[in-house]
């Protein structure tokens, strides 16, 4: 809900900045725009990055998805390369990326690259009489278009109508309206502005609560009353001297660097010390003091630095990039081996010291998930520390690659022997009343039944041979075989 709020404030702001400035032409309003958002923006991100970056890798054994999200963070399109690798923002794994939440920024980002040119070319940029009705009726449209895809795609794709620029385009225009229309004696704008603005705020608060599966309806409401509240807003009013109170206008003015640093800090402590009860007011100071220096020593004095020309300063910037982007990609190399990881060095899942029993061969996977006979399995895929202690079997299909690569270590220290059997899209116990057809492109059903009838004798197997206080460990990816997906019928 923030960064519903964030984008309707934002397209507000945006508005604001571009009313009544002159340009010459085009080409001049453009690179102007994006000077001032460069420096607004870049030199912050750019610290962030490769400061957290460089940190990153000494407590993640495989930051690479993390420090691939900085590069395209830094670049613009961390939305675009999270959606990509279907990441859910609010999943547990994003949690320890430092820098997923550079997403939204990038869509703010992608947004400036088409909002200058709808601001020129109706009119309003170049301070026309039609302008501003122009730029009323063309944000308008291409709100509803916006709203309506969003409304569309988020039936079918949560996480791209989540982190797409065009599903995001009508709360970001809606900031936009708000500013267009504030002086216009409407009816309903003026009722808009005569109900009292603490009842948007309390609204607003409310809908913070509405259940995850409203969450449609409460991104219309989030949007709709924070558009209220910024055009209810008057100097005379309670709310409004209640939100210019010194305090408030010192958040507001270290918020960008608040919003870079908060996140970056959480995971870090997530990866180190965690966020407990007693660690919440060291990482409460430590976002705050690290987001006021980075406003104070980086922020201001890049956006007063007023001594080199727009083009200069878009030259500087991309240098900025390549050269932060080198550094962050360096740090991924230096990690591949774990070479600056403090931690334990076994903690790949590939890494033979997780197996020190189980042969080589089963790093590689071949014999004990894709063998072709019983025989073979009870040969390559076992551990026998004495035929009289209790046997453990790890059972399933590929899913049980996860839990199996541990099995060397937990033989070694609860003494079990072991068993490995899996078989690639294969269900145990075998019902081939469910079972029909291929379960992907490339498996015909001949080789279904196959894998069935392998996956039959090792039942028959286990049935035969498990004994009193022996443990079987099934894993499967149930839904696959009991639901229609793409390649199953």
């Amino acid at each position: 809900m923030g960064v519903d709020i964030f984008f309707v404030i934002s397209g507000f702001v945006i508005t604001l900045s571009l009313a009544n400035r002159k340009n010459k032409n085009f080409v001049q309003f453009f690179t102007s725009f994006f000077e001032r958002r460069l420096k607004r923006l870049f030199p912050a991100l750019i610290v962030f990055c490769v400061i957290t970056a460089l940190l990153l890798p000494l407590f993640d054994p495989l930051p690479g998805v993390s420090l691939r999200t900085a590069i395209t963070g830094l670049f613009g399109f961390s939305n675009l390369y999270l959606l990509n690798n279907a990441a859910d923002y609010f999943a547990p794994s994003t949690e320890l990326n430092p820098f997923s939440h550079t997403w939204s920024l990038d869509v703010e980002e992608q947004f400036y690259v088409v909002f200058p040119i709808l601001i020129w070319f109706s009119g309003f940029g170049q301070q026309t009489i039609r302008g501003k009705r122009n730029l009323l009726y063309l944000i308008l449209s291409l709100s509803f278009l916006s709203l309506i895809g969003y409304l569309y795609i988020f039936q079918l794709n949560k996480t791209a109508a989540y982190y797409l620029m065009p599903t995001r385009f009508w709360e970001m225009a809606a900031g936009c309206l708000i500013y267009l229309i504030k002086d216009k004696k409407l009816w309903f704008i003026n009722l808009a502005k005569n109900i009292p603005s603490s009842s948007y705020l309390i609204l607003m608060l409310f809908t913070l609560f509405i259940p995850e599966n409203y969450n449609f309806q409460a991104t219309l409401m989030i949007v709709l009353t924070s558009s209220l509240l910024i055009l209810s807003l008057d100097s005379n009013k309670l709310i409004y001297k209640f939100l210019t109170l010194d305090l408030f206008i010192h958040i507001g003015l270290i918020s960008y660097s608040l919003y870079l640093w908060h996140w970056g800090i959480l995971s870090l402590s997530r990866w180190t010390i965690g966020i407990t009860w007693w660690t919440i007011p060291i990482q409460m100071f430590l976002i705050y003091f690290i987001s006021y220096l980075s406003y104070k020593y980086i922020e201001l004095p890049v956006q007063n630095f007023n001594k080199i020309k727009s083009w200069s300063t878009i030259f500087f910037s991309a240098i900025s990039l390549i050269i932060a982007n080198s550094i962050i990609f360096s740090f991924g190399v230096f990690q591949r081996n774990q070479r600056i990881f403090l931690g334990s060095k076994t903690t790949e899942l590939t890494n033979p010291k997780l197996m020190p029993y189980l042969p080589n061969t089963l790093i590689n996977q071949e014999n004990c998930l894709g063998h072709k006979t019983l025989s073979q399995a009870l040969k390559n895929c076992r551990i026998d520390i004495n035929k009289t202690n209790k046997t453990i079997y790890f059972v399933g299909d590929s899913m049980n690659e996860a839990i199996t690569q541990a099995a060397g270590e937990v033989s070694k220290e609860f003494k079990y022997n072991v068993l490995i059997h899996s078989r690639r899209g294969s269900l145990l116990p075998v019902n081939t009343y469910y079972l029909k057809g291929d379960i992907s492109s490339g498996n015909s059903k001949k080789s279904r039944l196959e894998s069935d009838e392998i996956q039959k004798k090792f039942e028959t197997y286990l049935i035969d041979n498990v004994k009193e206080n022996d443990v079987v460990v099934l894993s499967f990816i149930y839904p696959f075989y009991f639901a229609k997906i793409k390649g199953f019928e």
